[in-house]
């Protein structure tokens, strides 16, 4: 199956992969990429801290997919390590290490809760625990504090973040801890 891009991912591309050379496509035209090892949808995808951008499961023909490939700065896909577990709709972030954690998704038609985390450095995954609800079709996204913030999906549009320790918290939860904090650090001034 032969893959293509349009004109404005030719352009936006190698500048999202840090490769910012000028591509002489014509507008409203097509150019091929390299084959994908597997043909998937509904796929979890994020840029890497080395440029490459790192595409985990999806759905494909049968179902579910646990397969990974890398698209890199080549143009080329190559495999890497398979997912711990067959997921669609998951969502994907950089932590600030490097590594990469993707969270829920659903597997034949069910939401999960559990997590994984992919070392570009060993080619491998492990468990990140699992997450306080099952949600497919989320967000999750790296904050300043590193910490990753993973709101709505068809499950539940209960707010929670996956934190610098591993941990996952409930919205509710990181309120509380970030208002107990502040209240500790204030001092009442005497009149």
């Amino acid at each position: 199956m032969r893959h293509y891009v349009n004109f404005f991912s030719c352009i936006l591309i190698p500048l999202w992969l840090g490769n910012a050379q000028p591509v002489a496509t014509p507008a409203n035209t097509w150019k091929t990429t390299a084959d994908m090892a597997a043909p998937r949808a509904s796929v979890c995808s994020v840029r890497m801290a080395d440029g490459r951008v790192l595409m985990a499961g999806g759905t494909g023909p049968l179902g579910s997919l646990n397969s990974v490939e890398l698209y890199g700065t080549d143009g080329a896909f190559t495999k890497a390590a398979p997912l711990l577990q067959p997921r669609a709709n998951s969502a994907c972030a950089t932590l600030t290490d490097g590594r990469v954690l993707i969270t829920g998704g659903s597997d034949r038609d069910q939401a999960l809760r559990s997590a994984e985390v992919y070392d570009p450095a060993t080619d491998s995954w492990s468990s990140a625990g699992n997450m306080s609800v099952a949600r497919s079709g989320h967000t999750a996204t790296l904050t300043a504090s590193g910490a990753v913030l993973l709101v709505g999906g068809e499950s539940t549009g209960a707010v929670e973040a996956f934190l610098t320790d591993g941990t996952f918290l409930l919205a509710e939860s990181l309120l509380r801890r970030a208002a107990i904090t502040h209240w500790r650090s204030c001092r009442i001034a005497k009149l």
